[in-house]
């Protein structure tokens, strides 16, 4: 009978343990010294392709958050992939006269969320994005990755 209540207490201190380190991975997040929507994804960025089309992406765009055009911030937003590029999309220039394509599965048209939040309110949209390889998983701006949504941390409160 001694050794079963050891037991149950060795149990509740790693319960314990193991709440807090819930917790603080939670805090540490909150404030962006890590990320579990980076830690979730595939090292590798996959192929866009027809494959990818429904799937729910995010992607790292650099909004204007003041009156004045003076302050900006990136922001992950969501939505889900309609199209992908087949090579004959026209890149848009400054000039308005694009001359250049997007190659094939270089880029892919998104149907984007409200964004309803921090005083925001854009209504869903849709608009085409390059998703390049070398900026998947990244935290810079055209940076993209795959939505996981909302993270449960498994923390009793």
């Amino acid at each position: 009978m001694g050794s079963g209540s050891g037991e149950k207490a060795a149990g509740s201190g790693e319960d314990e343990f193991i709440e807090n380190a819930k917790k603080k991975l939670k805090e540490q997040d909150e404030v962006g010294i890590t990320s579990v929507y980076q830690r979730k994804q595939n090292p590798n960025a996959p192929i866009v392709d027809e494959t990818l089309i429904g799937e729910r992406i995010e992607f790292l765009t650099l909004f204007d958050i003041d009156d004045d055009g003076d302050e900006t911030e990136l922001r992950w937003c969501a939505g889900v992939v309609e199209r992908v590029s087949d090579g004959s999309w026209v890149i848009p220039t400054k000039s308005g006269r694009g001359r250049k394509c997007y190659d094939v599965g270089a880029a892919a048209e998104i149907l984007w969320d409200a964004i309803t939040d921090a005083g925001m309110n854009m209504k869903a949209c849709r608009t085409i994005v390059p998703l390049k390889a070398n900026k998947w998983n990244k935290n810079v701006e055209g940076a993209w990755r795959k939505d996981i949504g909302d993270h449960n941390y498994g923390i009793m409160d």
